[in-house]
Order: structure tokens, then sequence, then C-alpha cells
């Protein structure tokens, strides 16, 4: 299966915070804000990634073979001596789409590969994560990476209020 995960990028990923409705998120994320036609295609840490396989296979339990689900396997050094840049063992991430199993298994599972930076892409342009925004006293709502509200120039750390994502700066601990 091809490595779609290191497409040509015309333009730097961004860092900024992305959700999937009140389901999923948020999450710290990497991102190219101009790819495929307005869909995100956030690129998320290890840790992130392990978050989101707990949540897809918490959704499978509840509802069933109707979704998808995000699978990080470990991998021993006996077994697979691919490392990262830590020289750790790398592990395996797979992406099973199981409405699709049954008609095509080529299509269902797919091993999603770090890109350069050990990022991994998780929804392919095909799942509906969006930017997180925070919320100005102007009333305008504002993408989570842009730090200056647009319609009256306040600062996010001094405007955001409490019932939107918290302040803490991308990477935090706890920040999603």
């Amino acid at each position: 299966m091809p490595d779609n995960n290191q497409p040509h990028r015309p333009t730097p990923l961004i860092e900024s915070r992305v959700c999937i409705d009140d389901d999923f998120g948020p999450f710290d994320a990497k991102l190219d804000p101009t790819d495929r036609l307005g869909y995100l295609n956030p690129f998320f840490s290890l840790e992130t990634v392990r978050e989101l396989a707990v949540l897809t296979q918490r959704m499978f339990i509840q509802y069933g073979r109707d979704g998808e689900t995000i699978h990080v396997i470990p991998i021993l050094h006996v077994v697979d001596s691919r490392t990262d840049r830590e020289e750790e063992p790398r592990p395996v991430v797979i992406h099973i789409r199981w409405p699709h199993l049954d008609e095509d298994v080529a299509s269902a599972v797919s091993i999603i590969q770090p890109n350069d930076d050990g990022l991994y892409r998780i929804g392919d342009g095909l799942w509906a994560w969006a930017f997180v925004t925070w919320s100005c006293p102007c009333s305008s709502d504002t993408p989570w990476h842009v730090t200056r509200c647009q319609n009256c120039g306040a600062l996010r750390h001094e405007a955001a209020s409490a019932d939107t994502a918290d302040d803490r700066p991308l990477g935090d601990p706890g920040s999603h």
C-alpha cells in the first residue's frame, strides 16, 4: 500500500487545534490549512494518535461496525528493528474502516506511516476535522492558530472565554 502520508506541500504546516464536533478533541495538530478543497488533514503526535485509538475503539464498542477505528500496535526490537529518531521501536498505526471490510480489504485497512517529523495523518481528508475556535468579546470566532482577532485585534490569551478550548500554549501537557 503506497504511503500517502508524504504529499508534496507547497505551504508549511501550521500548529493549531482541531476537533470533530464534541466527540473528538480538541487535539494539538499540525496541518496545511489550504489542503484538499477545504478539508483539514491534520498530523498528530503518537501520544494523540493513542488517544484517538482509545476514542475510536470506545465508539466501536458502543455503536458497532458502522465506524472506523485506529489501532497503535507496539513493535518489539526482536520482531522489527525499525526505529524512530530517538532509536525507540516505532509502533505500527492501523486504520480500519469497518463498513468496507467485507467489500474490499485493501481499502478497508491501511497502515499509517509517520511523516518526516514523526507525525501521523489521521482521517486522510475523509474525517470532518475542523479548527477549534476561540471566542472574542466582539462575538467573533477565530481559528485557534490565529492569535489575534481579525475583527477587533484582541489577543487570544487575553480574550478567550471559559466556554471555548483552554488557552494553554500548543504542546503543553493536558492541552487536549
